[in-house]
């Protein structure tokens, strides 16, 4: 029982990174995120370099939200309208 509540539990997964400015770490996050195998989202807290280039390369331009203004990880995780912010954090595929 406990292997098929695991397997049920990793349908609804999804991993979420918020960041700002990270270029330098950002690979080595996004490269141990795809290895999850579940759908990979990430907020670009308006960044100067090329953080966003680089979520974009990983997550795909579709699952990559740039903002304009910093807002905080806080604020970037509570994004309306994110597929996964939206049902409390249970992730929606698109």
């Amino acid at each position: 029982m406990g292997e098929r509540l695991m397997r049920d539990a990793a349908k609804d997964a999804c991993v979420l990174v918020a960041a700002h400015n990270e270029e330098v770490f950002l690979d080595r996050s996004l490269t141990s995120a795809v290895a999850q195998g579940v759908p990979l989202y990430v907020v670009d807290d308006a960044s100067t370099d090329l953080t966003s280039h680089i979520a974009a390369y990983y997550a795909g331009g579709e699952r990559v939200l740039s903002l304009t203004e910093n807002v905080g990880k806080a604020g970037a995780l509570q994004i309306s309208g994110h597929p996964c912010v939206r049902a409390r954090g249970k992730c929606q595929r698109p």
